[in-house]
């Protein structure tokens, strides 16, 4: 085997203890790179947790405001039509006919029907006091109505002694769902 000489020695010595500490330079750098990253990561992480947090406590907040208000919804989808069964509004609106002594003719405007609402041509026949009766207990009612254009009409005096006609002819809105 060969001998070295002792300054050969220390060159190798110092070599290897360069090699050796260049490595763990080499390994603590690189390790550290992806703590940063890694760091990074999670920090990200958090943010993301928090805002889904802040996010989860605003659906809370909302799920909690639709509980406490759920009288509030249920008389607001009151006051509208359905749209797929109007035929309930109608039958309300011939029951106080009925009640007022008037005949009323009730048809859909689907010319005019939009996204929230349903529109009506109506025509009330009966005694004056009867029709206007009828027109306030139609707008007593528990929905949103709204009436565009309204004309009176009354009948020639022998028709008014014999019928006691009055027509009333207007467009009426009524919020839908």
């Amino acid at each position: 085997m060969m001998t070295l000489s002792p300054s050969k020695q220390l060159i190798v010595t110092i070599m290897i203890a360069a090699a050796t500490i260049a490595g763990m330079l080499f390994l603590f750098f690189t390790i550290s790179g992806n703590v940063e990253r890694y760091g990074q990561t999670v920090e990200d992480a958090r943010a993301q947790i928090i805002s889904g947090e802040k996010n989860f406590d605003h659906v809370a907040k909302i799920a909690d405001l639709i509980k406490s208000r759920k009288s509030d919804i249920s008389h607001i989808r009151n006051i509208m039509i359905d749209r797929a069964r109007p035929l309930v509004f109608i039958e309300t609106m011939e029951r106080i006919s009925h009640l007022t002594n008037t005949k009323i003719v009730l048809s859909i405007d689907e010319k005019k029907g939009g996204n929230d609402a349903l529109f009506f041509s109506v025509a009330i026949e009966g005694n004056q006091q009867n029709v206007r009766t009828m027109i306030a207990l139609m707008m007593n009612l528990p929905y949103d109505i709204a009436i565009d254009t309204m004309t009176f009409q009354r009948e020639a005096l022998i028709q008014q002694l014999l019928q006691g006609a009055t027509r009333v002819l207007f467009t009426m809105r009524v919020k839908a769902q």
